[in-house]
């Protein structure tokens, strides 16, 4: 007798999309992952697997129509810790499913235009230049030689070729190497701000944002890896005032509305300066890191992949479903970095296991790996989130738990 769960399409299937995947299953759901690699950590644990790259929006939609026509109808889609929103987008379309349209979603993955589009809507953003010759770039720093800058690709991801402009930057080193990371070889200058950064994570229902998702980023490494923007994660509640809070909600909102987000999910990072927010940039995804599907529902006590999930199936949330708590528990999560070379042996791991402060950890790297030089947010080797009774304890115990891991590194002199 066939079943008559529910289906929900998750586009890509890698290790972060994992939770998303097991969420969906406890939710009742039958789950079909699709990814480009037929090894992919989901595929297997997915109830039924589309072998079909997450960036081929054209042949996943095919793909996915031909599953809903021929094997079981699809109800929803989305994407778990994958900036894939177009692919969601394509299928969603055309399938006629929940979600955001595929301009929005093209819109949110190029910097350029969706800063065009904030532009346009008076949204409070750094100054930014589109770049795509050298000599623009040296027009624009010569120009304003006392502005500090960040260079980055228009249209990459995880802070891949993101090189802030310090003194000591070859600036010819810079350009091509942020080139090199644009599949369209078109760049952005944005004016670097001072201040604190906030993620956020919001739901968007019928256009309106509700934003749960508040954390302090860690950029304490920084100068460690100049001139590579790195960072080392954060921690949750945000230490910000309610009247904060609520400004970054309000900037938030404006945002979305600009990208034309109407369904689904808005994650967000934000500058503070001189006591107010500013959009450094806007994904209409849910995040990685283990944001939505970890630190969100410890801290605040939402659902958030749950209610995500329900939006894509076009279900109504309801009061319980969007109600965090009183008072937020405190978090922090903290990567773990190891210098280049070949690891020959690692030690002290084993203590994460006894550790009753952490909640998640992940060791990423084995004996005998390669290990390259840091320079965006793939080469971190492990990672873990720590609970604490305060803001200040949670960050003791996770900066602990990374001091206790201990690399070797095979001689190759």
């Amino acid at each position: 007798m066939a079943d008559h769960k529910k289906t929900l399409l998750v586009v890509g299937a890698g290790i972060e999309a994992l939770p998303g995947i097991k969420i969906a299953q406890s939710m009742g759901l039958f789950v079909v992952a699709t990814d480009g690699a037929v090894d992919a950590a989901g595929a297997n644990v997915a109830d039924d697997f589309i072998l079909s790259s997450t960036y081929d929006l054209k042949g996943t939609a095919e793909k996915a129509c031909d599953y809903h026509t021929n094997v079981r109808p699809i109800d929803g889609v989305i994407a778990v810790a994958s900036d894939i929103p177009h692919t969601v987008a394509a299928v969603a379309n055309k399938l006629g499913l929940a979600g955001n349209s595929l301009e929005t979603a093209l819109t949110s993955i190029d910097k350029v235009h969706m800063k065009q589009a904030f532009q346009k809507d008076k949204v409070a953003i750094p100054q930014y230049y589109e770049l795509t010759t050298l000599p623009q770039l040296e027009e624009v720093l010569s120009a304003k030689p006392t502005t500090a800058h960040i260079l980055k690709p228009a249209d990459s991801r995880g802070a891949r070729g993101v090189i802030r402009l310090l003194p000591d930057v070859d600036i010819n080193w810079a350009f091509d190497e942020a080139l090199s990371h644009s599949p369209t070889k078109r760049l952005i200058l944005e004016e670097f701000i001072e201040g604190p950064q906030i993620s956020t994570e919001s739901l968007v229902i019928d256009g309106i944002c509700h934003t749960f998702g508040f954390s302090d980023r860690n950029y304490q490494r920084i100068k460690e890896y100049a001139p590579f923007m790195i960072e080392d994660g954060g921690e949750l509640p945000a230490n910000i005032s309610p009247i904060l809070r609520q400004d970054i909600c309000d900037l938030v909102q404006q945002a979305a509305t600009s990208l034309g987000a109407r369904t689904g999910v808005v994650k967000g990072d934000i500058v503070i300066h001189q006591g107010k927010p500013m959009i450094i940039e806007m994904a209409t995804r849910l995040s990685g890191g283990h944001f939505c599907t970890m630190e969100i529902p410890y801290s605040t006590g939402i659902p958030f992949v749950e209610n995500a999930i329900k939006l894509a199936l076009s279900e109504k949330l309801t009061t319980d479903d969007l109600t965090p708590y009183e008072n937020e528990k405190h978090l922090c999560q903290r990567y773990l970095f190891t210098k280049p070379g070949i690891i020959k042996t690692i030690s002290g791991h084993e203590s994460w296991q006894e550790n009753p402060s952490l909640i998640h950890h992940e060791l990423r790297v084995k004996e005998g790996d390669i290990i390259k030089a840091t320079t965006d947010h793939t080469c971190r080797v492990g990672m873990v989130i720590a609970k604490g009774q305060s803001h200040e304890d949670a960050i003791k115990n996770a900066e602990k738990a990374i001091a206790n891991i201990h690399f070797t590194y095979v001689n190759t002199d």
